[in-house]
């Protein structure tokens, strides 16, 4: 069955009503990636005269040029020209979770007045960039992923809203201090985990390092100004253990309650030079073109009930984790590692080895 995807539509409209193109968002994205018109016009699957009429037209639009276009030296966004992409991206980036709840559940209700019969499994799940590739990486099973921060994907399960809970726990080089509160929701005696991959988290900023940002300490210089995770996140609450560590307080920090739900959202706000750096993980840093300090890796695991009755559908879901063609696709991810993919072990309220 064919499924519903909810993405995001720009409309720019002056006064005489004329309104952009959303093309010309592809061909920004492909004048930044390739420095070539020619190249960013074959990527977006339109002719050069079609991208070259695009750029003069909105650059009317706009009143300044967007693109400057160099004979023998290829193409390079304008100032506008990269604000107009990165703010794009992040809104796409800010949204992404929230659509694709929505496009679930669009696609639950489709399925069930279709009748259609497939082993289906309720994930309620921390956001990321392999979680997300999960639906297209296991065609035989109906995974109904609902993004919501770990606290609320463990209350989930505890509920019975769901089969699994998706999230985050350090691993094991980082002291106890750093383990998230919520792991103390689990129970041992009553959970387990399916172990999914490892992820790096890091400082990301611009090319080339231009404000020579080396680590934690210096978020609390002047000239530095920072975007954050939102509270509820994994992400910030591991970036507030390393700043204890170091003895920072986050007040010091210029720019620390300024937030951003996701790593993409993060990443295009630093891309955008709205922001010198953030924390997040390394495939968003790569993503954006930015570059990347790693400083600790995480555990993504699937959280389930240890005393449920033996289930085919999950064993098969086990099966999928297990299978050398995921597990290839998660290594693709940027700092992702399919690291004991698809085992299982005793749930705990401390890193994982």
């Amino acid at each position: 069955m064919k499924k519903i995807t909810i993405e995001p539509s720009w409309i720019f409209r002056d006064e005489n009503n004329r309104e952009i193109d959303n093309k010309l968002f592809e061909l920004l994205h492909g004048i930044h990636e390739f420095g070539k018109l020619t190249e960013a016009c074959k990527a977006a699957s339109i002719s050069y005269r079609h991208g070259w009429n695009l750029i003069q037209n909105w650059s009317q639009f706009f009143e300044t040029e967007l693109v400057a276009l160099q004979k023998g030296r290829g193409a390079k966004l304008n100032p506008i020209g990269e604000k107009l992409l990165w703010m794009r991206e992040r809104a796409d980036a800010r949204f992404s979770p929230q659509m694709s709840n929505l496009a679930t559940e669009l696609n639950t209700e489709l399925r069930r007045l279709a009748a259609l019969e497939q082993p289906k499994i309720n994930i309620s799940a921390s956001h990321g960039y392999a979680v997300a590739m999960l639906p297209e990486l296991c065609p035989e099973l109906d995974l109904v992923l609902n993004y919501t921060h770990p606290r609320e994907a463990i209350q989930a399960l505890l509920d019975g809203r769901c089969d699994m809970a998706g999230l985050h726990i350090p691993c094991s080089d980082l002291p106890a201090g750093a383990h998230p509160e919520y792991l103390s929701m689990l129970n041992p005696n009553e959970h387990e985990i399916i172990r999914f991959c490892t992820r790096q988290q890091g400082l990301m900023f611009a090319k080339d390092n231009p404000k020579d940002i080396e680590g934690i300490s210096d978020l609390t210089r002047d000239d530095i100004k920072i975007i954050n995770r939102n509270p509820d996140s994994g992400t910030r609450l591991l970036l507030e253990y390393l700043l204890l560590q170091e003895g920072i307080e986050p007040a010091s920090i210029n720019g620390f309650e300024s937030e951003e739900f996701t790593h993409s959202a993060v990443a295009a706000h630093i891309a955008a030079n709205m922001a010198d750096t953030g924390f997040g993980v390394g495939h968003a840093a790569k993503q954006f073109g930015l570059d990347f300090l790693h400083l600790a890796s995480e555990h993504y695991v699937f959280i389930v009930n240890k005393n449920a009755e033996p289930d085919a559908t999950r064993q098969l879901f086990i099966e999928q984790l297990k299978s050398v063609e995921l597990q290839r696709s998660i290594r693709r991810l940027f700092g992702y590692h399919p690291i004991s993919c698809g085992e299982v072990q005793p749930a705990i309220h401390t890193a994982l080895d």
